[in-house]
């Protein structure tokens, strides 16, 4: 199938959104004088409850998206800590993009997105809540008291009832748990808010008030024992994660063995004490062993143990920052009996308590520690179902079991065969799951109208969506490349690993693909494409630097700045007809960019942290009684890197404009399809955005990433959606959308648009395979789910950096040749200054030189956004949120 690409090239996304300068108050006021129609109000200290608020660090344990849809005047709680703020909405500060409400208290809190957690539209009348933001810390205008007077009264009455409700179901809400929690005493289980509500009003066609929903909301909230508020997405969810009956029936045992000097917990601190005293703490001298856990002999815990081990294992993994810690003060009452900690005790102090016990490894990844239970379908949500709105009317699916793949070929009959034209798969040494590969095709009667193809490998032929292989890639939502493990998306041994570009055409076999052409126009826009099943018989690999050195292009080598480099690659040579094809892909691949750069493209350029470990698996500490030592240690390769050039850039301009290609189609055909959006950049004002438009370099990146800072440039988070809608830092327009379609072996999505496709191009007059609301569901899911895997892996190669500076730091013997990197460190401040309850201040940061964030902790008032400030190293906090503290020279 082909078509006509149409779109408006000439429309500029980049959010020219001009920003009028406000202030904002952080004090609370009463009422004073009356003086020429102003009111001079008595500036009072504020409350204990915002300063904490407001020292609280940003720990990325919440993400939101769904606040640009609070209107004006909604009631709000918010949180950052366990200690909830309820006030009305009031707006946004443009220029710092904070949010602000009116508490009860009468003061103006700034919030970020993440800290809302239930929201009550429309309390205040819109125009009311407009009148109420602050000028200045100072003074106001007899009106603007008088509005804000007339919204705290508003507050009241929805309060009252609220707690009368509260009141009301408190003897109910105690039999949720035993109701919802999982019947395996191990096992995690999920429900909502909602959900609670329908089960204590025991009516489930009654309208539930919305003072019930917040009754409910808080009382969830609250059981922290029992409940825990999920991290992703929480307001748009309202979803709770229910502990394992064990887990909480080891919190209770924990309570009443602290509080009531329990013999059982007496004998494990006697044997925890004498571990500590025969178990040697620094096994540096056989870190250059392979990792191992070697059983100690001489002590052992009983069964009567295992609750209190379990229990102090759980809490080396909490990271909930919103609700109350269940764990961690008992945690630190049974650290405390065993030696004399004068420190405080995190999350990061009982895992190394455990370690040195040898009741967890020394290399045990705690940031991915709730991985499974995180990326779990929601209860009644597209994961206990593929759903595809045509299964019913289509023979194949319906005869399928779960266990049945396709018995031939659905797409055999449209396939289009490429014959011997060369498809490139360029990538890494060593790199598995090949997806995709390019060919170029030129018109014998026009040598310069040349066809660009992108080929992708088709699991899709042969793996139905009914299939218990395509259930768990539901579940995973992506293959996970994590430093220390790949969990693959497609499970080894099914076969559909046998897809990967390459593997039959070394049989002499042909190998089916989706494949994506196009035509490029001289401005950089799609001419024409076509979408078609296909076969192709003759696929090149071919590797990244090998494509550069042949064609010149100089190599942008990653750094290593604790050495260890792996040891470079052999060359291998291209054959002229590949030197030829890459050479006469590069001027198409500089339209299609320069053409996204016209519409708006723009980005930061990262250098990010590359992290590799080996041995993989590493060796896994058994839960239970018997200790063990952890002797060696893995070997970490930290590298960090720009991958942003040469035939990088080249592969990813064609996968970009494949997935550009797949949602032209989706559109021109009246299909439902789940694209990858981000709504424009924000800029403070036009000057702003020519001066960083002007900077741009030619893949419509900027080095410099403090200018993001320094010009207050705001990016908006991306989503999955069924809407025809852009991509902002792509430089796509709404008019044209983006649908991620190149790596199905790696990415749910992909198959999920595989399927779709593939449906319409076999039956093109039928409905299609998965309807509007399954789609949108299913992106909401995803939406979430790759929030989850984004957050985890990131926090997992902090860990592993975080462990290589440890060691660096620890044993400077082990590179007394070397030039230290820790003293060349520079941070780049990249949020707004958060005060502190000693007075000192603290900012997020990034550290180019390490690839790494970072907390940057300093003296008030002497640190700017965006300025670069030398630094040394404060800390390293691991635990399950590892983070490194810096503060300047």
């Amino acid at each position: 199938m082909q078509g006509n690409a149409s779109h408006n090239k000439g429309t500029s996304r980049a959010g020219r959104k001009k920003v009028s300068p406000q202030a904002a108050s952080g004090s609370s006021f009463e009422l004073g004088s009356f003086k020429e129609n102003t009111i001079t109000l008595r500036s009072n200290p504020q409350s204990m409850e915002k300063e904490l608020f407001e020292a609280s660090l940003e720990l990325d344990d919440v993400d939101t998206r769904s606040y640009v849809d609070i209107p004006l005047g909604s009631f709000l709680e918010i949180r950052r800590s366990p200690i909830p703020i309820s006030g009305i909405y009031l707006g946004k500060t443009e220029e710092t993009q904070g949010y602000n409400i009116l508490s009860m208290l009468g003061e103006l809190w700034t919030f970020k997105p993440s800290d809302i957690h239930f929201v009550i539209p429309n309390i205040v009348d819109p125009r009311l809540a407009s009148q109420c933001n602050f000028v200045d810390r100072f003074t106001s205008t007899e009106a603007q008291v008088k509005a804000r007077i007339q919204v705290l009264q508003a507050i009241r009455p929805l309060l009252v009832e609220t707690e009368a409700e509260y009141v009301r179901i408190s003897s109910r809400i105690t039999m949720a748990y035993e109701t919802l929690r999982s019947k395996a005493a191990d096992e995690w289980s999920k429900t909502t808010t909602t959900d609670v509500a329908r089960l204590l009003v025991q009516d489930r066609s009654q309208h539930i008030p919305r003072t019930t929903l917040f009754a409910v909301h808080q009382h969830l909230m609250e059981r922290h024992e029992e409940f825990v508020a999920d991290a992703t997405d929480f307001l748009a969810t309202q979803r709770f994660r229910i502990r394992p009956k064990q887990d909480v029936a080891d919190i209770q045992d924990m309570q009443r063995m602290v509080t009531t000097d329990d013999a059982r917990l007496a004998s494990f601190v006697r044997k925890a004490k004498q571990l500590l005293s025969v178990i040697p703490k620094d096994i540096a001298s056989s870190w250059d062993q392979p990792p191992s856990l070697l059983p100690y002999p001489d002590v052992s815990f009983t069964p009567d143990d295992l609750p209190i081990i379990r229990f102090l294992r759980a809490g080396a993994l909490a990271r909930r920052f919103t609700q109350r810690n269940p764990y961690i003060i008992l945690s630190c009452m049974i650290l405390r009996k065993v030696r004399d900690y004068q420190a405080d005790i995190h999350e990061a102090e009982v895992a190394e308590f455990l370690t040195r016990l040898g009741l967890m490894a020394s290399w045990d990844d705690a940031t991915t520690s709730g991985m499974d239970n995180a990326l779990e379908p929601d209860s009644g949500g597209t994961g206990n179902s593929m759903g595809p709105t045509a299964q019913s009317s289509s023979s194949r699916l319906r005869d399928l079991g779960p266990q049945d793949f396709y018995p031939d070929d659905i797409a055999a009959s449209v396939r289009h065969d490429f014959g011997h034209l060369p498809v490139y798969v360029i990538d890494d040494a060593g790199a598995q799951e090949l997806d995709d590969g390019i060919s170029i095709e030129r018109d014998p009667l026009n040598p310069e109208s040349i066809w660009v193809h992108v080929h992708v490998a088709d699991p899709t032929s042969m793996l139905p969506p009914t299939h218990d292989v395509s259930k768990s890639a539901h579940r995973l939502g992506q293959t996970h490349y994590l430093p220390y493990v790949t969990y693959p998306m497609l499970p080894q041994g099914s076969g559909l690993q046998d897809f990967s570009l390459g593997s039959h055409t070394r049989l002499g076999l042909p190998e089916r693909v989706m494949t994506f052409s196009y035509l490029v126009d001289e401005q950089g826009g799609i001419a024409k494409y076509k979408i078609r099943a296909g076969l192709v018989r003759n696929v090149q690999l071919l590797r990244y630097d090998d494509v550069d050195a042949a064609l010149g292009i100089p190599k942008m080598e990653p750094t290593y700045p604790f050495g260890h480099a792996p040891p470079p690659h052999p060359r291998s040579p291209l054959t002229q007809e590949q030197i030829q094809d890459m050479k006469d892909i590069q001027p198409i691949v500089k339209r299609l960019t320069a053409g996204r750069l016209r519409t708006g493209a723009l980005g930061p350029s990262f250098r990010a942290t590359e992290i590799s470990v080996v041995p993989q698996p590493l060796p896994a500490h058994p839960l239970g009684i018997r200790p063990h030592t952890s002797i060696g240690f893995p070997q970490i390769t930290y590298g960090v890197a720009n991958f942003e050039y040469g035939t990088r850039q080249v592969v990813a301009e064609c996968m970009k404009t494949a997935s550009r290609v797949m949602s032209l189609y989706m559109r021109d055909n009246g299909i439902p399809a789940i694209r990858r959006a981000m709504p424009p950049l924000l800029f403070p004002s036009e000057e702003a955005l020519a001066d960083v438009m002007a900077m741009r370099n030619e893949y419509g990146t900027i080095d410099d990433i403090a200018m993001f800072i320094r010009k207050g440039i705001q990016f908006a988070p991306a989503s999955f959606t069924t809407a025809i809608a852009g991509h902002g830092q792509l430089g796509i327009p709404d008019d044209e959308g983006y649908i991620q379609s190149t790596s199905p072996l790696r990415r749910f999505l992909d198959l999920v648009a595989h399927w779709q496709l593939k449906h319409h191009l076999i039956s093109p007059t039928s409905q299609p395979l998965f309807g509007e609301e399954w789609m949108k569901a299913c992106a909401t899911e995803m939406t979430n789910k790759f929030q989850v895997s984004k957050r985890m892996h990131g926090l997992s190669r902090v860990f592993w950096a975080l462990k290589v500076i440890e060691r660096w730091i620890d044993h400077p013997e082990t590179h007394a040749d070397m030039e230290d990197p820790l003293q060349n460190l520079v941070a780049i401040p990249n949020s707004p200054a958060r005060l502190q309850l000693d007075g000192s201040s603290s900012s997020l940061c990034s550290v180019p030189l390490l690839g790494l964030r970072a907390t940057l902790q300093f003296p008030r008032h002497t640190v700017h956004l965006g300025v670069p400030v030398p630094v040394k190293i404060l800390s390293l906090r691991f635990g399950a949120v590892p983070r490194l503290l810096v503060t300047p020279k």
